[in-house]
């Protein structure tokens, strides 16, 4: 390979590198990495239960992070995200003084493409 299409292309990966964690950086201040817990006041959940039946409350909590480059063969550089994610659900049967809690954890991985110039 000529020393100028290395230099460029080690100068591609760089700066898509670089605008990728400019982005997680940015994102990361933006998005909140704790949320309040609000529940319904009482009395709201037994009128609604009263009618309907039990109440569903479901809170989700996502955190992204950028994991660098990956190169799945030699020709397509990746970019590595993790997303990970907290599902939080109660079921409120004010009725019978049920209540149920479930919290499940996720996690995906997700790939993109790394522009190179």
């Amino acid at each position: 390979m000529p020393q100028g299409n290395r230099r460029a292309w080690v100068l591609g990966i760089l700066g898509g590198s670089l605008a990728a964690a400019a982005a997680v950086v940015l994102a990361w201040g933006v998005w909140p990495t704790e949320a309040p817990v609000v529940l319904p006041p009482p009395e709201t959940v037994a009128k609604a239960t009263d009618a309907a039946g039990p109440v569903r409350v479901e809170q989700n909590w996502s955190q992204v992070s950028y994991d660098g480059l990956v190169f799945p063969n030699e020709r397509t550089p990746m970019q590595k995200f993790r997303r990970q994610t907290v599902e939080h659900v109660q079921w409120i049967d004010a009725r019978n003084g049920v209540r149920m809690e479930t919290t499940r954890p996720k996690e995906d991985i997700i790939l993109l493409s790394a522009p190179l110039q």
